[in-house]
């Protein structure tokens, strides 16, 4: 609906409008991030794998996983599972931090023990 108010010879007209917004299907409703994500660490293979809110580590033969959302170019990591916890307790490592370089590649770090980029594989 218009309304339109009369004053003097200045004529306002205010206009209700409506904002639509559509979300995809991601973790946070801002960036979806799929796939998995391959590189190496200390010389061996190092991937992750991002399926539904839910990052798979890989490294060593063992597998551990968190869940996560994407916040920007940002991965938060949380809910990490009782095996990354340990490991993480091991060596004091207060939290794993993800960051979307962009479409095939992200970098993930971890204090002093990850700090590398993986591409898309």
């Amino acid at each position: 609906a218009a309304e339109t108010s009369t004053t003097g010879a200045v004529t306002t007209t205010e206009a209700a409008t409506t904002q639509v917004t559509s979300t995809t299907a991601s973790t946070s409703g801002s960036e979806k991030l799929e796939g998995k994500f391959c590189g190496t660490l200390y010389g061996q293979r190092f991937s992750v794998d991002f399926e539904e809110g839910h990052a798979t580590v890989s490294v060593l033969g063992e597998s551990a996983g968190a869940d996560y959302t994407v916040d920007g170019t940002n991965i938060v990591f949380s809910n990490y599972d009782p095996m990354l916890q340990k490991l993480m307790d091991t060596f004091n490592i207060k939290k794993i931090e993800g960051t979307i370089v962009n479409s095939s590649e992200v970098h993930i770090k971890a204090d002093f023990l990850i700090d590398t980029t993986l591409t898309s594989c």
